[in-house]
């Protein structure tokens, strides 16, 4: 799911590095234009006509990152469910590498799948992205074999997997009617966390797939940004710790209510 508002600028490079690896005929794209008032529609309708079996151009109401995230879990067919925001990008081949191993772990059954990601630096002075990459590791699975189906129970007490990092098996996501807060930044710790109860298994990859772009004052992770929507903060993080007592009363594992 590519999440998108007013990213005209930056849309077409996200859709490019997605489809430019050998294995883009198995996956499905679903640009998801939360009421952009730039050109981000019709750019996703060009994709939309010219890779009519890979993506979807999907439009609606502005209702915020969460909404659309939500929409894309719901309209989602493919065997996992990946979220690629439109000011962001992945590596194409190591995405292509990433998805012949994503095939074969959907055959064993793998629930959620996590790969390193880079962060790419916003340059004010040329009003750019730099492209000296920085590698995030995945938080906690320094000793944990690469590319094995692991119990996640097992794990799950040291293991901190970040949103850019993830790929979660969609079924979870519909079983169990996972849903984001609507009109508020900062739900990405809500699509990590509510699926957490029903994570079974997890594998750790070592390739760098996703490349996020960071430094931009209109980012809702700027300081300006979390100044002026603190509210939308606080208001997500009510929902996490009151998420966190609910699965303590339904009496989830020690290493589940860790993570």
């Amino acid at each position: 799911a590519i999440p998108t508002y007013n990213m005209e600028h930056l849309l077409p490079e996200c859709v490019d590095s997605l489809l430019a690896c050998g294995y883009a005929e198995y996956t499905e794209l679903l640009i998801i234009d939360d009421g952009s008032k730039d050109g981000s529609r019709q750019i996703a309708e060009q994709y939309a006509k010219q890779y009519p079996q890979i993506v979807k151009a999907v439009h609606k109401e502005n209702g915020g990152h969460g909404s659309a995230v939500n929409l894309g879990m719901e309209l989602a067919t493919g065997q996992y469910f990946k979220v690629v925001d439109s000011d962001d990008a992945v590596e194409p081949a190591a995405y292509e590498d990433f998805l012949k191993r994503l095939e074969n772990l959907g055959r064993k059954g793998c629930d959620l799948v996590a790969a390193p990601f880079a962060c790419i630096q916003y340059e004010k002075k040329t009003d750019s992205y730099k492209h000296n990459i920085k590698k995030w590791g995945i938080e906690g699975a320094d000793q944990m074999p690469v590319g094995e189906i692991l119990p996640f129970a097992d794990v799950a007490d040291r293991l901190h997997v970040r949103m850019h990092e993830w790929t979660i098996r969609t079924a979870i996501l519909k079983e169990h009617g996972i849903r984001l807060s609507e009109r508020s930044f900062y739900v990405d710790m809500q699509y990590i966390l509510f699926p957490v109860p029903w994570i079974r298994t997890v594998c750790i990859l070592d390739e760098t797939v996703y490349r996020y772009r960071l430094g931009s004052e209109a980012q809702s992770v700027s300081i300006r940004s979390m100044q002026k929507n603190r509210g939308q903060h606080r208001a997500v993080l009510r929902s996490l710790t009151g998420f966190y007592k609910e699965r303590e009363a339904q009496g989830d594992s020690a290493g589940v209510l860790a993570y």
